[in-house]
């Protein structure tokens, strides 16, 4: 779709988290405060009832960076692609990117042209931006014809979750139809073939088998003369290998003149592994007697959090402790939910209470202040609590807390207890289960928690770390070789990184398909004797998991 567009001026969008709506109303009104109790924005919706009040954590991002030229700096050594580039003569200039009927230009290029402004957005890396749309549509449906495609550094793996965040404007036209649609939806997709996104008039890319969808981002019209970051996450559903970014062709709209001529803008595309754990908590209740107070507490993992509480979603003013003092017969059948926010990280319990609530005694807690047991006996001075006055002073720590598939790290326990005995859960992949320091090869990402018993006084403590596994199934496969002698790239053979266990089925078949080479333990191929030319090969790999993956690949064989 090459249009040109008259009379442009810039557009800007609202950011939005994954799994985030825009409410789209005629004039606009405050955003709902989530605890004060009252219906802030109008919309007869009061706190955790209203969806402004949602609680979407943003992925973390974890290990390299997966997709080359995000920004679309480094481009292609040819005449077209330097100076003020023309948004009609880019094609191929940005290393790295497939463009089909994408445009990309420069701000000099619209100063100098400005009949055709496309309207550059503010905040681009590099001064290089893409600029693309939808294709076609029919009375139903649209078409999928202009997209950008990429093949990442490394392949996906299958299961693990990854994190794409990307810079995306929307340039508002003086042309009816361009960009008239409230929101608009950016779809990501993945495929494993790199296969041509269908283009044609009568399918769209839901329709091609080689493509599936990994998330989509709704952009909606608003009013910032600058780019919007935006992030979304998803979890692998296959090994892909490549990645494309386009506008959902496959969304049905009431106006298709509106819905379908739409322009984005896109600049500093990023994908990486996420951790998307959630925050490890629940709510506790401690009834100490039924004619005294109730405490909900919430046993979040140790970190800066704030709190806030409700009673059948609605917030209790000024609730903003990790526990909430409660009366009997104001807790008993009641829903509590708590907000907990952190700075990367958020989430919603709740909780409803029995109608009959045991008020015998409970195992004391040794911080709350209450004689939780009945005893007559609070926290330190309760017998049940003389381990709380043990300085175990416990420490783990993992150099590096961050490995690659396949490599080991070295897991450091520290106590000031002396003799004390170690135990570490879990146990798979560890150099030694009862040791300060074992070394770790780790299979996945996970969390080791090591506990430590005083054999003198009988007491336990325990602490734990992470250890982030990143999706690297390295095996660099050389794509050239020279059979002649000289020392250098003689013979064409597969170098396994950490990950991988063993090689084996290696096979090259010539350019008619006929077998020339066949080693089933993978070993090297000399090439004697045969033509300069391509070959094809295919290889058997089992990484150290247990995984197993045939991997296709094409050598070329010089003179």
């Amino acid at each position: 779709m090459r249009l040109l567009l008259i009379g442009l001026t810039s557009c800007f969008l609202l950011a939005a988290h994954p799994g985030e709506t825009s409410n789209i109303r005629p004039t606009p009104l405050s955003r709902e405060d989530c605890s004060n109790g009252l219906d802030d924005d109008g919309d007869g919706m009061t706190d955790l009832r209203d969806p402004d009040c949602s609680c979407h954590p943003r992925p973390l991002p974890i290990g390299p960076e997966l997709i080359t030229n995000g920004g679309f700096e480094e481009l292609a050594d040819i005449a077209e692609c330097t100076g003020c580039v023309s948004l009609f003569s880019s094609d191929n200039c940005p290393l790295g990117w497939q463009q089909e009927s994408v445009n990309l230009h420069t701000p000099c290029y619209t100063a100098a042209n400005p009949a055709v402004n496309i309207g550059y957005v503010d905040g681009a890396t590099g001064n290089y931006q893409g600029v693309g749309g939808y294709g076609r549509a029919n009375e139903s449906q649209r078409q999928q014809e202009e997209y950008l495609a990429t093949q990442l550094d490394d392949a996906l793996e299958s299961g693990l979750a990854y994190r794409f965040a990307a810079n995306f404007s929307l340039p508002e036209a003086g042309l009816d139809g361009i960009n008239e649609a409230a929101v608009h939806r950016i779809v990501i997709l993945g495929s494993r073939s790199g296969t041509q996104l269908q283009v044609s008039p009568e399918r769209c890319y839901s329709e091609a088998p080689a493509w599936d969808q990994l998330a989509t981002i709704n952009i909606v019209k608003g009013r910032r003369a600058s780019f919007t970051n935006y992030v979304t996450s998803f979890v692998a559903g296959a090994n892909y290998r490549y990645l494309a970014i386009a506008s959902d062709c496959c969304q049905a709209g009431e106006d298709t003149l509106a819905e379908n001529l739409t322009y984005w803008a896109i600049d500093n595309v990023s994908l990486k592994a996420a951790d998307l754990d959630p925050i490890e908590a629940d709510i506790t209740f401690f009834p100490r007697s039924c004619d005294q107070d109730l405490l909900l507490c919430t046993n979040s993992p140790p970190g800066v959090w704030s709190y806030q509480w409700y009673q059948d979603s609605a917030a209790i003013v000024g609730a903003t402790e990790e526990c909430l003092p409660l009366a009997y017969n104001a807790a008993r059948g009641q829903n509590f939910s708590v907000w907990i926010t952190g700075p990367d990280n958020c989430q919603i319990l709740s909780r409803t209470l029995p109608i009959t609530l045991d008020c015998g005694p409970q195992p004391e807690n040794c911080t709350n202040g209450f004689d939780d047991d009945g005893d007559g006996l609070i926290d330190e001075l309760d017998p049940d609590c003389d381990c709380q006055a043990i300085d175990f002073d416990l420490r783990i720590s993992a150099s590096p807390a961050v490995v690659a598939f396949g490599e080991r790290t070295d897991l450091q326990l520290t106590t000031i207890v002396p003799s004390a005995l170690i135990s570490w859960s879990p146990a798979e992949g560890l150099s030694c289960n009862d040791c300060p320091s074992p070394s770790l090869l780790p299979m996945v990402s996970g969390v080791f928690t090591a506990t430590v018993l005083d054999p003198e006084s009988g007491c336990t403590a325990s602490d734990s770390i992470r250890v982030s596994v990143l999706p690297d199934r390295s095996l660099y496969l050389p794509d050239v070789f020279s059979p002649n002698a000289d020392g250098l790239n003689d013979v064409w053979r597969a170098y396994p990184g950490p990950g991988v266990e063993n090689l084996r089925g290696l096979r090259v078949f010539d350019r008619w398909g006929n077998l020339v080479f066949n080693s089933p333990t993978a070993e090297a191929w000399e090439g004697q004797e045969r033509p300069a030319g391509y070959y094809v090969f295919q290889l058997l790999v089992r990484f150290i998991d247990g995984h197993e993956e045939r991997i296709d690949g094409n050598i070329l064989l010089i003179r």
